[in-house]
């Protein structure tokens, strides 16, 4: 694990707060009220590692991390696939113990929300915030398609993974013509190539 700024972050030195691990609904461990950013480098054996490595930026509509499901799990099947991982951990907006009920009021109050974004001035966004049905419906289609991508070509990486992502915009677009109530889903894809 790496600290990204070994002194505090800027603007976290008069933050209070403990860092704490959690469960979130059933089964989803979070870790929520991080002060210290950190990066945590995930390698594929050096006999299969094909020189790709990606960032990977877990969500929790920015008020937790979903710290296994989507930074180790993620991180640990890139590197099934020979692709080097550096899965962050970063702030975000402090919560109480009972975080679950205020990222649920604050998620659906345009005001509250609004204030949360500007507290935390996002550098980097990588995930679609929400979390519903819908939103996890169209998550789910842009895995799968991004689960049957092997490799990208040396020197045409963004054409081929913007073609990529015209197929799960089409299946999306779709669903929506026959489930009306899916209006408006989306998903992210963010994608650093090094």
């Amino acid at each position: 694990m790496i600290p990204l700024w070994p002194d505090g972050a800027p603007g976290s030195e008069d933050w209070t707060q403990k860092e704490q691990e959690a469960i979130f609904q059933p089964d989803i461990k979070v870790v929520r009220n991080i002060v210290q950013p950190t990066m945590t480098a995930y390698l594929p054996d050096p006999s299969l590692a094909n020189g790709t490595a990606v960032i990977v930026c877990p969500g929790g509509a920015c008020h937790f991390l979903s710290i296994d499901l989507e930074r180790t799990d993620v991180a640990r099947w890139l590197n099934s696939r020979a692709i080097a991982a550096f899965a962050l951990k970063y702030p975000l907006h402090e919560t109480s113990d009972n975080f679950a009920r205020e990222m649920m009021e604050n998620l659906t109050n345009p005001e509250r929300i609004d204030a949360v974004l500007k507290e935390l001035r996002p550098f980097l966004i990588a995930d679609g915030l929400g979390g519903d049905v819908s939103s996890d419906f169209a998550a789910e289609i842009a895995k799968g398609k991004l689960a049957g991508l092997k490799r990208l070509t040396n020197g045409k990486e963004k054409q081929e993974l913007g073609l990529f992502a015209k197929e799960p915009d089409l299946i999306i677009s779709k669903k929506v013509k026959t489930y009306p109530e899916f209006e408006g889903m989306a998903t992210t894809l963010v994608c650093a190539i090094f």
